[in-house]
């Protein structure tokens, strides 16, 4: 989990921002609109900061993003094939 968490956070602050989660998920598909990502955001995001620290990111981001891609998966499947296959590669399974 650390490793794709420094993969997203681009500006090594620590913290992840929602321009740096977009960034990533458009990274791995067009296909998902920016008020989709948003609300995962704001599910990862418990303290809400407006910034997901890295606790966060591993207590929230499987659970929260699974139940969040399953919603969406549902009406555009290429957005969760291709996370799954982002996720596989960085060894992560949920």
């Amino acid at each position: 989990m650390e490793q794709v968490f420094l993969k997203i956070d681009t500006d090594n602050s620590g913290n992840l921002s929602l321009e740096e989660v977009v960034l990533f998920l458009k990274s791995i598909t067009d296909d998902i609109s920016e008020d989709n990502i948003e609300k995962i955001f704001e599910g990862i995001d418990t303290s809400g900061d407006k910034v997901v620290d890295l606790e966060e990111f591993k207590v929230n981001f499987l659970v929260y993003t699974n139940c969040r891609f399953r919603h969406i998966v549902s009406t555009r499947p290429t957005i969760g094939k291709k996370m799954y296959q982002f996720l596989q590669f960085s060894n992560i399974i949920f």
